[in-house]
């Protein structure tokens, strides 16, 4: 896709390094520092508030698949670098959209109880699925705006838990805060990851933009009998069957790793394996 909207530093594809991906393998969540410059934020943030502004007053506002609706922002979702990231650390050739979501969190916001993602998604075949958080300005103080309890979506025993936060520390796994975050910044964790959302206990509101993605090979595998995930099947998912491949226009294909890029894959499993 053609860049007119100054985001040429996010058309570049960047490497995760070895290190961060078994980091991310083993907790299930990573922060990386400065994905996006401010100049890149600068672009979309206006974009993004305009959209909110159109939403009754709130505490908690959000607006999903803004991509639709702004061409600077569709440019930014759409951005290679991002798109590589998530198939490098999912593991996979290829990755879809899955949504993309603003949503601004107002002083005196109350918290986000933990919980994984994939609980509210449509079941998909492989369930590879990944979220990246990125604040549109900076939040401060000592706890961020997330927390994540590392190494959760390794547990199947967690997911569906009435109380996940006491099934975690019963498998001696505990929630600890992301930290302080910059504009720019993007934690990303997996779609079985237990996190949740801090409190917003500050006088700046938080912006957040969020992009989802899943594995471009993936299925439909949901029964489509969940009052809660029907409605994707019914919008994002619209003309798909359970058992059909995932894919459509609302599910763009935004990354597909080139054919040497998988040969040296195949390789270092193959090393890794030895």
């Amino acid at each position: 896709m053609e860049n007119t909207h100054g985001f040429d530093a996010l058309e570049q594809e960047w490497s995760v390094s070895r290190e961060d991906i078994d980091g991310f393998r083993r907790d299930g969540h990573l922060l990386l520092k400065q994905l996006a410059s401010e100049e890149d934020i600068g672009g979309i943030r206006e974009a993004c508030r305009r959209e909110i502004a159109r939403l009754d007053d709130g505490l908690r506002l959000q607006v999903m698949n803004v991509w639709e609706k702004d061409a600077a922002v569709k440019a930014f979702v759409f951005a290679r670098k991002f798109s590589r990231i998530a198939a490098d650390l999912l593991g996979v050739d290829g990755v879809r959209l899955y949504f993309d979501q603003v949503f601004f969190k107002k002083p005196g916001a109350g918290a986000m109880p933990l919980h994984q993602a994939n609980q509210f998604m449509l079941e998909l075949d492989p369930d590879s699925v990944l979220s990246m958080w990125m604040p549109l300005t900076d939040i401060p103080g000592e706890k961020g705006p997330l927390s994540y309890v590392a190494g959760s979506h390794l547990h199947e025993k967690l997911r569906g838990a009435k109380n996940p936060l006491l099934a975690a520390m019963r498998l001696g796994l505990s929630e600890k805060p992301c930290g302080p975050m910059q504009a720019g910044d993007a934690s990303f964790h997996t779609g079985w990851t237990l996190h949740g959302a801090y409190g917003n206990d500050t006088e700046i509101t938080r912006e957040m933009l969020i992009i989802t993605w899943f594995a471009e090979d993936a299925r439909i595998t949901d029964p489509a009998d969940s009052a809660g995930r029907n409605p994707q099947l019914q919008s994002l998912f619209r003309g798909l069957e359970p058992g059909g491949k995932a894919q459509g226009r609302r599910l763009p294909l935004l990354f597909y790793r080139p054919y040497r890029d998988v040969v040296k894959l195949v390789h270092q499993a193959e090393e890794d394996a030895e």
